[in-house]
């Protein structure tokens, strides 16, 4: 039975059947109902006079309004724009923003990212890529890393946050997912099929609450692959790394002794070197 999380506050009014997890309207599986280490580091890097940082795939805003706080909190002038799908996140997150005073600083975006909306080149500081790549094929990932390698400033910088195949509904998987990356790391150079990417997830989900907020295609992903996709794309990689965040039971599972959901990267790009006269 869906119930609300009374816990998640703002998200009081929202459906949450995973404790900590906040459905989203379109079925592209969860919001946090708190900011992550990863957002607050985005919110610390983008809270800086005159920088512009940018949410894609933002849901109900999350880490969006943890970054406006940040600007409001340091009195700094900057700008976050949040991008989504939903009519109905945006909405909502255009709403909390200006209950709380904070939307000035604050531009959204009704749209699909890259295929409705981009950002002129150089002119982003900070792009925050949370939760939402594993609903892209390998190919999509490597176009969306070029169209934010364009759109940011040199020094700006790409985060990450990524499900890996280290879940509990994905335990037979892993063996699989395992045996591709060794594959698609050795043949870097040509062109195939992430190691990752499931048909048919629903198979992995028949006996999991999360079957009907998750679409058929998804793609798990470790450090790995994408580290090498954004060295080649020319970012410099400062994180790249496995971690976890306290998931519900049925999410959580212990691969060699540790806890290794996420997959979190961070990256620049790099500052042109000048040249002495």
């Amino acid at each position: 039975m869906t119930k609300t999380n009374k816990d998640t506050k703002p998200w009081k009014d929202l459906e949450s059947t995973e404790e900590g997890l906040i459905n989203t309207s379109n079925k592209q599986g969860y919001m946090l109902a708190e900011p992550d280490d990863l957002m607050k580091e985005f919110a610390e890097f983008c809270a800086k006079d005159g920088r512009v940082g940018a949410d894609i795939g933002c849901a109900y805003g999350v880490a969006t309004l943890h970054v406006l706080q940040q600007m409001e909190k340091k009195k700094v002038q900057g700008k976050i724009i949040a991008v989504d799908p939903s009519k109905k996140h945006i909405a909502k997150l255009q709403e909390l923003a200006a209950t709380q005073g904070l939307d000035k600083q604050l531009e959204t975006r009704c749209a699909i990212y890259p295929q409705d909306t981009t950002f002129k080149p150089s002119t982003i500081d900070a792009i925050l890529l949370s939760r939402i790549l594993h609903f892209l094929t390998g190919k999509q990932i490597e176009e969306v890393f070029k169209v934010v390698f364009k759109a940011l400033k040199p020094g700006g910088k790409i985060y990450i946050s990524t499900i890996t195949p280290y879940i509990a509904c994905l335990v037979e998987f892993v063996d699989e997912y395992e045996a591709n990356l060794k594959r698609f790391l050795k043949k870097q150079n040509k062109q195939q099929t992430w190691p990752g990417e499931i048909g048919d997830l629903q198979k992995y989900l028949k006996k999991s609450s999360q079957k009907n907020q998750n679409p058929n295609f998804f793609h798990a992903m470790s450090p790995a692959e994408l580290q090498q996709a954004l060295k080649k794309t020319g970012f410099q990689v400062e994180l790249a790394e496995f971690s976890t965040r306290p998931y519900p039971d049925n999410v959580q599972y212990e691969h060699n002794g540790t806890h290794q959901e996420d997959a979190i990267l961070i990256a620049k790009k790099p500052t042109p070197v000048r040249l002495m006269e």
